[in-house]
């Protein structure tokens, strides 16, 4: 009798992200553009994390990956101590997810948004340079590389192999970063390019700080072999990102994009079934009835008017 040799482990068929902001700074409460500064969380700040390290103690965590700014990187650490298993478990940190650049701005009082267009910002990041980071951050989040042991045999022997790992289904993936970052991604990138949806009842809004936002989203299966391939969000490569921000003109269909990419079907991205969905949006229901510690009793007003001036600095029209 001729012996197997072992498949390789079968690649998640979709993955569901928590995309989480950061817990409150000071300068949140004071209305201060903080960009890349490297800000802490204030003491109401941890307590945030705290309470939402709580609330998805009971959710498997797969991977984590933060911002490596300290206010996002304080709010993973403290989701990942309550994890079970805590050990097995890296905080990877990635400058993509990190916040946008306000240059000039930075450290400066927020004011009207309508005399702060991009253009007259010294040292602001491009909105088209933080949508292109963020879109090649989720192009190599969302691509996985088939195995070869898949590949190999037949058509029929390659079907029947896939359907032998159909029980693994899902990835749980954990992301903390920033008002502005979370924001361009989902809006400008994701749903500008109709690569998620709004489950019903799930209505856009603001980020407040350790808000959960939650995506299930199909995983993009790539069977060119790795010399060929190299990491999926690549800049060299961003002419065959699936993906892409919406200032890429392309001429080129999705049938034809994906033929690209090899054996990447049809439905794994794009349209119909393989669209993800967002079944959350900013949820702070966990974080309803907290009390802010007694030495920040006096910031309760500027806490209260839950204006995320990072997400609307820079995108004035004037």
């Amino acid at each position: 009798m001729t012996v197997s040799a072992p498949l390789p482990a079968q690649p998640p068929r979709r993955l569901r992200i928590l995309v989480v902001r950061h817990g409150e700074t000071n300068e949140n409460i004071q209305g201060i553009i903080q960009g890349q500064l490297d800000t802490p969380l204030n003491s109401f700040g941890r307590l945030q994390a705290s309470t939402t390290a709580d609330r998805l103690s009971a959710v498997r965590l797969d991977r984590v990956i933060t911002s490596p700014l300290q206010r996002a990187r304080h709010t993973a650490e403290a989701i990942v101590s309550r994890q079970a298993g805590v050990a097995n478990i890296q905080v990877e940190q990635d400058d993509r997810i990190q916040e946008r650049s306000f240059g000039t701005l930075e450290g400066k009082s927020y004011s009207d948004p309508n005399k702060k267009n991009e253009a007259v910002i010294e040292g602001i990041e491009k909105a088209a340079h933080l949508q292109e980071r963020l879109a090649a951050f989720w192009n190599e989040l969302v691509t996985i590389h088939v195995p070869s042991g898949l590949q190999e045999g037949t058509a029929l022997e390659q079907q029947q192999k896939q359907e032998q790992y159909q029980e693994h289904e899902e990835q749980v993936i954990l992301l903390v970063s920033h008002g502005a970052a979370i924001s361009s991604l989902l809006n400008d990138v994701l749903l500008s390019g109709q690569y998620i949806q709004l489950a019903p009842d799930v209505q856009v809004s603001r980020f407040g700080n350790c808000s959960i936002t939650e995506l299930i989203v199909p995983t993009i299966l790539d069977h060119r072999t790795p010399s060929s391939l190299g990491q999926a969000g690549a800049f060299h490569l961003k002419h065959e990102w699936v993906v892409r921000p919406p200032h890429f003109a392309s001429e080129v269909g999705l049938a034809e994009k994906l033929q690209d990419h090899g054996k990447v079907a049809l439905q794994d991205l794009g349209f119909g079934r393989g669209v993800g969905s967002v079944v959350r949006w900013g949820d702070v229901m966990h974080l309803h009835g907290l009390t802010q510690p007694a030495e920040e009793a006096g910031e309760e007003q500027g806490r209260g008017s839950k204006i995320n001036v990072d997400e609307l600095a820079g995108k004035g029209s004037a």
